[in-house]
């Protein structure tokens, strides 16, 4: 199986210095034409792996977080 955390990675570079954890992310830092891209990059490398032969693609479900 091929597993992707499909993370959100247009996070600012001090989110680290400026949040305490990374669940309940504030919408504003949220950049929907950036996820649009992000996703379908995400979707076609899942369709890759699924072409190379691996059996399942799986891909997790934690909303709102930045590394998913």
């Amino acid at each position: 199986m091929w597993f992707h955390l499909m993370p959100y990675t247009e996070l600012p570079d001090d989110f680290r210095k400026s949040t305490r954890r990374l669940v309940d992310i504030h919408s504003s830092l949220f950049d929907r034409r950036r996820a649009h891209l992000m996703y379908n990059d995400f979707m076609d490398e899942l369709e890759f792996a699924a072409d190379c032969g691996f059996d399942a693609v799986c891909v997790n479900e934690h909303h709102s977080n930045g590394y998913a």
